[in-house]
């Protein structure tokens, strides 16, 4: 849910499988939804399931993030001449 205070509670990982439970509170209203999926290589896939319904999802880390050396001033960059 968006645009409310979410708690992950529950949280059980173990052999590739990952467990947890969310409450969400919207406009004073809690709702809550488990979470069942498994763990492979940088992907996570799984199933929200609540009164509402269930609805499948897929999260894939982000590659690391490369950091640029910067060039000193009146210095070429690194490499170059």
């Amino acid at each position: 849910m968006r645009g409310g205070e979410n708690t992950i509670s529950n949280l059980n990982f173990a052999d590739g499988k990952l467990t947890f439970t969310r409450t969400s509170k919207m406009g004073g209203n809690d709702f809550t939804s488990t979470f069942t999926g498994t763990v492979m290589s940088n992907t996570i896939k799984g199933t929200f399931a609540s009164d509402f319904g269930e609805r499948e999802t897929t999260a894939v880390r982000a590659p690391a993030k490369m950091e640029t050396p910067k060039a000193e001033p009146n210095k070429p960059p690194a490499g170059k001449k």
